[in-house]
């Protein structure tokens, strides 16, 4: 039997050897869009309840509505702590157990322009970030109303989308919030690139509703942040 030649066998082992080589680099391409996939199946799983309309469910949230008007009175009024960076702060989750809520979901962010809606969960953490977007310990609840500024950071380097594309926002897009009692609409009204230590000077605005968007920038360096920053609009 005649043996193949030394030259077919190197071209069989070079093709094994492209094989393999790609497949090393298609590899975290797909495991990423497996992952995509997943996490935007249990999003809208999970978003398809927020927010709940039922009347029982409602009526037990008062007194969470309550305080959490309250706390962004407060801060608003008495003064709000220096927020932290989240990227480099581990914060507490708050605990909402006492509302029936274990899942640290308090609504749900959506981005056209980005392609995303993301779930918020409550406490910038490694916990958090693996599942959607942050809100800070430091800022107030996504609910509305003046003297508010809701802080809602994500990450850009996940295998899921997050904010990976934040840069494509322009002045004008529309961003809706949906949390446990309302849904509301934002408009980019700012971006830009600060330090992380800057991120102190995202504070609530005398007379303005805002939510602000926080990520690292740039991708893959994450020396700075990249802001946006969106004003509510009722039309």
């Amino acid at each position: 039997m005649k043996r193949p030649s030394k030259k077919r066998t190197l071209s069989i082992l070079g093709i094994i050897a492209l094989l393999i080589a790609a497949g090393i680099v298609a590899f975290p391409v797909l495991r990423s869009l497996y992952k995509t996939v997943l996490y935007r199946r249990e999003v809208r799983q999970m978003e398809r309840v927020f927010p709940d309309t039922d009347p029982h469910f409602q009526e037990t949230l008062i007194p969470l509505r309550r305080q959490v008007d309250q706390y962004n009175r407060e801060i608003a009024t008495i003064g709000q702590r220096r927020p932290a960076d989240p990227f480099t702060h581990q914060q507490p989750s708050y605990d909402l157990s006492d509302y029936d809520i274990y899942d640290y979901v308090f609504g749900f962010i959506t981005i056209e322009r980005m392609g995303v809606t993301l779930p918020i969960l409550l406490g910038a953490n490694d916990f958090g970030f693996e599942r959607g977007a942050v809100l800070l310990t430091e800022s107030s609840f996504p609910v509305g109303g003046i003297n508010t500024n809701a802080l809602i950071a994500a990450r850009r380097d996940a295998e899921t989308p997050m904010f990976r594309d934040i840069e494509k926002l322009k002045v004008g897009d529309r961003i809706v919030i949906r949390n446990l009692f309302d849904i509301l609409t934002y408009e980019v009204v700012e971006t830009k690139v600060i330090a992380p230590d800057e991120v102190a000077e995202l504070t609530i605005q005398p007379l303005r509703d805002l939510i602000t968007l926080i990520s690292e920038h740039p991708r893959g360096l994450h020396t700075q942040r990249y802001i946006v920053v969106c004003e509510r609009v009722t039309r």
